[in-house]
């Protein structure tokens, strides 16, 4: 369904688009989550009109005529670039929402180059449309990579845990 076509007061809850708006690739083929913000680079839709208050600010445009949705879009501009804006914008109009990878949102391991378990400092969405920021909590989220030597078992929370010891 068109977003033009949609009923609602408040901006909609949207399902994800299906590929990467940066590298245009299926989140299937890249493997993490699908980040939608970041302090860095991102994409919203607002009520109102914005001007410059977002770091590397790129663009606020309206969305529809008829309404007062204003598509906005932040980042470096070797990244976040014109054509990865109107990609977005179209995205959005199309009623999904716009979304980058964890390679294109570089959210990697510092050692192998693997994605990181959760994406920290970074809004991310579900396949249903609802989502979640990561935040920063001071604790190290380790690696997927099992010949990294950042790899954490995720099954362990701590040495010495185990499922079955009294607490």
């Amino acid at each position: 369904m068109l977003l033009a076509d949609m009923n609602f007061t408040l901006v909609p809850v949207l399902p994800p688009a299906d590929t990467c708006m940066i590298c245009d690739k299926p989140i299937g083929e890249i493997g993490g989550r699908r980040m939608i913000a970041q302090r860095e680079r991102g994409t919203t839709v607002l009520d109102y009109a914005v001007n410059g208050q977002f770091r590397n600010f790129q663009s606020c445009e309206r969305l529809l005529a008829n309404r007062e949705l204003y598509f906005v879009a932040w980042g470096e501009e070797s990244i976040i670039t014109r054509a990865v804006v109107q990609r977005a914008r179209a995205d959005y109009l199309t009623g999904f929402r716009p979304w980058f990878c964890q390679v294109c949102g570089r959210r990697l391991c510092y050692l192998c180059g693997a994605i990181l378990p959760r994406p920290v400092a970074s809004d991310y969405i579900f396949d249903d449309g609802g989502d979640v920021h990561c935040p920063i909590l001071g604790a190290d989220p380790g690696c997927w990579n099992p010949e990294c030597e950042k790899f954490r078992s995720w099954n362990k929370p701590y040495p010495g845990w185990s499922r079955t010891a009294p607490i």
